[in-house]
């Protein structure tokens, strides 16, 4: 669904004693637009422009989120039509077009180790627990854009009192483009001692020297290009009378998703050690 083809959202904590016995833990209903809300025609739109902290320059071409430079800061608009042609027939439209840069995530973890021995004329640097080394970390910065665009359209007829029949029509489609770079350099294993181990040469509370074939440094290049569409068709009967409250639907979807590498130009995956 777009929200913006949703008129209101009815959240139930509790059960009552209307509902099934399987919703316990309560419910989240989505109620769509209906032409009856409205005695006249009503349109609204909004328009704005989405932007990152990581990329505030939203009139400059920056790096990313492939090899090429792009803007990141996205324009967006969307709008809804609601137009009752009779007391008893309307229609309403609506669509969007939401798109969205993510910025540069640089996540980072870290590992600190420690040796519990006491220094020796063979090890006189040995990492103890006030004072470890740094062992390796973990580095992924990220860049990743997000396009969605959906529309949907909805007709409300109501052939007799207390009868509504809704037939509804929505289709989104969206697109995600990502990069992701992981680099995990490490100066080796943990053994007991600095000598015969050779997890480090040296270390400082600001550096570490790793030991001779001891050091690595893997690198992993994800390119993530994923693509959705997904259709919905809708068919609703409600009947809301003083003793009885039916509601009966048949409703249709299709749905795909497409990823894509070495036809967009690049790989999926890339890994060097």
């Amino acid at each position: 669904f777009s929200a913006n083809g949703i008129s209101r959202v009815e959240v139930t904590k509790v059960p009552t004693p209307d509902m099934p016995a399987s919703s316990l833990g309560g419910t989240v209903n989505l109620i769509p637009r209906s032409a009856f809300e409205a005695s006249r025609p009503l349109f609204k739109y909004r328009v704005y422009v989405s932007a990152h902290s990581d990329e505030p320059n939203i009139f400059k071409k920056t790096a990313g989120p492939r090899d090429e430079k792009s803007y990141k800061g996205l324009p967006s608009a969307e709008f809804s039509y609601t137009l009752p042609v009779s007391k008893n027939f309307g229609l309403t439209l609506n669509a969007s077009s939401s798109n969205q840069y993510s910025g540069m995530k640089h996540e980072l973890s870290s590992t600190w180790r420690f040796v519990d021995v006491a220094p020796t004329a063979a090890a006189p640097n040995s990492a103890t627990l006030e004072k470890p080394y740094f062992q390796s970390m973990s580095y992924g910065p990220q860049s990743r854009t997000i396009w969605r665009n959906g529309g949907g359209v909805q007709l409300d007829w109501r052939p007799a009192k207390n009868h509504v029949i809704t037939a509804g029509l929505n289709y989104n489609v969206s697109a995600n483009l990502q990069d992701a770079l992981l680099q995990v350099p490490t100066v080796g294993s943990t053994n007991s001692s600095a000598v015969t181990g050779g997890q480090f040469l040296t270390f400082g509370p600001t550096f570490t020297a790793g030991a001779t074939g001891r050091a690595s440094d893997n690198q992993q290049k994800y390119t993530y290009d994923q693509s959705n569409a997904l259709g919905v068709l809708n068919l609703t009967h409600r009947y809301d009378g003083r003793l009885w409250q039916i509601d009966s639907g048949l409703s249709g979807s299709l749905s795909k998703s497409w990823w894509r590498d070495l036809s967009r130009g690049h790989f999926f995956n890339v890994r060097t050690s």
